[in-house]
């Protein structure tokens, strides 16, 4: 992209940048005119400006859905461009080092293991990927092959090279200050935009040039590579420049776009119109932002690249099958994805460990397996393993005799260890998630362990703690942190790319302490425990968790249990939505309902077309509904799987809840809902049941027996037909 000079628009605003040499075509063909387009921003200086453009480098895929992140190949500094000739010389070097003389390692590489991926390359053996480390004739400093790493920056900046392949620099972001206080004339970067979809898309090598003095970013395309490595074409996609321009008027971001580029969508990963109507929008607002996260928070400790490829894989190899037979009553796209991009990253991580440690394939116990899904995907992945749960479902049969799953309660002691596992897992394990670093400290001492945590609790109860300025699931991440650490493992975080809104895994695989030291840190757990358990029992004397624990469970208490309050699930399963709860029950919370609604004091009266007065009543917050009831009554809701609320959204053809309130359900008006539901066949179900208003109501239905869809006495009963 071409360093113009400010178009004729903005050179009447006083501004406090340099203008740049004033080129009118593409510098990158030469002869190509430039498109220009230009975006308020609320940015006060230039800081923001970069940390905008620095949120496209690091994770792209926050704006182009296509892309599944990117991945650095190469950083240096460059002498300053001033002609287009230093420019088409520029990247012809470029292409000579970073498209000629090397491939991109393709899918095979997943099978090949992580040290041969380029992301993770061998830099013993530099020459194999075409990368050297040297400072050339034009003072060039070339480094290796990684992802935007602070550390690459610096030795890129000041010609340095240390040996220091730790793997953790592999996955920190360019942070804002290693470009603004940057003493160099241009830091380059060269990249790979990597797509979600290998089998439709190219991964998109560019090389982007960053001026500080004139607050320039240049995006050049220089090569394409399909899943094989095969190096294509870029003919169809085009250079572009993002510049800060500060005015008195006004501070503007002017984006530039070389106009020859046929906008074609089928050709080219981004547009005229998306560079301009999507990124640049995106930029601009991204400037004016008080606070901007730059770095990349998702899959940290694996490689992006890597985890596509082997999630794609795993989709197409598992997925239609499992969504085609799924047995249970559950979404099964969002379970069947979920659990396999879990899979996916446990995969990665175990063959990182056996890369690093020479292990031989890890082995697992899944502890709250639930649908079994994440055991038997591992499993069939070369991976011996058990999950266990209290609760057997439907879909266990599917899995065949190879995937191993055990029906049990698991309380914590001492007969709930796992010495002949390497890895626990706690996959929205509940209850169990605060022991698993527990268990896995005291099973042996290389025993490794991997938590995604959901539902909050502590030790033996739940967890209710607050802490001011972050959320409760923060609060609970954190508090789960602090037992991995009391158990004397490294704690590991990273953010997973799943369904849900609980992202974030915690793992340990490492000890700070040597295998000499077990008992002492074997205490430090007990008297942790102790603490936490006698602090909850303080809070909760008056708990609203009142269920009771089954008499079988309470047997299993011994003189080995890690704590006496802790309680499992409940074995026996209910039907969930207050549905099973008794008709008596129901029927009485009903009639205390409607009696409250109708000597509301915002009561209302309705004048019916056939002169009838109808009286709708009021409406009564739910807490106030609750407080009607008895203590018990509400206990044993909770119990069903809903509650009160839920109760009576299952008497939707009497009450209307929304809000946080209910009222009677008014005929006269159309029918609403909270949410969208699948349409009903109303044919079906026509005068199939009693009208309750026409049967309990003191003025009767406020509609005609022709109007509605109830019986208004039992010879308007019909029967119920059938598909």
């Amino acid at each position: 992209m071409c360093k113009n000079d400010i178009n004729k628009t903005d050179q009447t605003k006083p501004t406090t940048k340099m203008t740049t040499p004033e080129w009118s075509h593409c510098p990158q063909c030469l002869q190509c005119p430039l498109r220009q387009a230009s975006e308020s921003t609320s940015a006060k200086s230039e800081s923001g400006f970069v940390a905008a453009i620095l949120v496209w480098l690091n994770k792209p895929h926050v704006v182009n859905r296509r892309l599944i992140g990117s991945r650095l190949i190469a950083t240096f500094s460059y002498p300053r461009i001033k002609t287009r000739e230093e420019t088409r010389k520029f990247l012809d070097t470029v292409k000579n080092r970073f498209v000629h003389s090397t491939r991109w390692t393709g899918e095979s590489s997943v099978q090949r293991g992580i040290e041969k991926r380029q992301d993770n390359v061998d830099f013993t053996n530099e020459e194999a990927v075409g990368i050297e480390h040297h400072t050339n004739e034009n003072n060039v400093t070339w480094e290796k092959s990684k992802h935007f790493t602070e550390k690459d920056v610096t030795r890129g900046l000041n010609g340095h090279h240390s040996n220091d392949d730790n793997v953790e620099d592999h996955f920190t972001d360019v942070q804002i200050e290693d470009l603004i206080t940057s003493p160099e004339d241009l830091v380059v970067f060269v990249r790979d935009l990597l797509p979600r979809n290998l089998d439709l898309h190219q991964i998109l090598r560019e090389v982007i040039t960053y001026d500080q003095q004139h607050q320039e970013f240049h995006f050049y395309p220089i090569a394409r590579f399909d899943k094989e490595g095969a190096c294509l074409s870029v003919d169809n996609d085009m250079p572009y420049s993002f510049m800060f321009l500060a005015s008195d008027s006004g501070n503007r971001i002017e984006l530039k776009i070389c106009k020859a580029i046929k906008d074609d969508p089928s050709l080219a990963s981004m547009t005229y119109f998306w560079l301009e109507k999507r990124l640049l929008c995106k930029v601009a607002r991204w400037s004016g932002a008080e606070t901007l996260r730059t770095d990349t928070l998702s899959l940290r400790t694996v490689s992006v690249e890597a985890y596509n490829q082997l999630y794609n894989q795993l989709k197409a190899k598992y997925g239609p099958k499992l969504i085609e037979e799924w047995p249970e009553r559950t979404d099964p796209k969002k379970f069947v994805y979920e659990d396999i991009a879990i899979a996916t990253f446990l995969l990665l991580l175990w063959e990182k460990e056996r890369q690093e440690t020479k292990c031989e394939k890890q082995t697992f116990v899944d502890l709250g397996c639930g649908n079994g899904l994440l055991v038997h995907l591992l499993t069939s992945e070369g991976h011996s393993g058990l999950g266990i749960d209290i609760q057997k479902r439907k879909i266990w049969d599917m899995y065949g005799d190879a995937t191993r799953l055990e029906l049990r309660a698991l309380t914590p002691s001492a007969d709930s260890l796992f010495p002949e596992y390497d890895w626990i897992i706690g996959n929205h394990s509940d209850e169990l998630t605060p022991w698993i670093p527990v268990i896995a400290a005291r099973s042996k001492y290389n025993c490794r362990f991997f938590v995604l945590p959901c539902c909050l609790y502590n030790f033996d109860s739940k967890y209710n703690e607050k802490t001011t300025g972050l959320t409760s699931y923060r609060t609970y991440l954190n508090y789960v942190k602090k037992i991995i650490t009391v158990c004397g493992f490294q704690v590991e975080e990273d953010v997973l790319r799943i369904p849900s809104t609980k992202q974030i895994c915690l793992y340990g695989k490492t000890r700070t302490y040597s295998q000499s030291e077990e008992s002492e840190v074997d205490k430090r757990i007990t008297e942790f425990i102790e603490n936490q358990c006698s602090k909850n029992k303080l809070l909760h004397n008056k708990s609203e968790d009142s269920n009771p624990m089954p008499a079988d469970l309470m047997n299993m208490k011994d003189a080995n249990t890690w704590s006496d309050n802790f309680k499992p699930r409940l074995t026996q399963k209910t039907s969930g939505m207050c549905k099973s709860v008794p008709w008596n029950i129901k029927i009485d919370v009903v009639n205390v309902v409607v009696e409250k609604i109708l000597a509301a004091d915002d009561s209302k009266f309705i004048n019916l077309p056939d002169g009838r007065v109808w009286h709708k009543g009021g409406e009564i917050p739910l807490p106030k509904i609750a407080q009607l009831l008895n203590q018990d009554t509400l206990n044993y809701l909770k119990t069903e799987n809903g509650g009160l609320q839920t109760l009576l959204r299952n008497f939707s053809h009497i009450f209307y809840v929304v809000s946080s309130t209910v009222r009677l359900r008014d005929y006269t008006q159309p029918w609403q809902q909270r949410r969208k539901v699948k349409q009903k066949n109303t044919a079906r179900s026509y005068k199939t049941s009693l009208c309750w208003f026409h049967q309990n109501h003191p003025d009767g239905c406020p509609v005609s027996r022709e109007e509605c869809n109830f019986a208004h006495g039992e010879e308007e009963l019909r029967e119920k037909t059938h598909h």
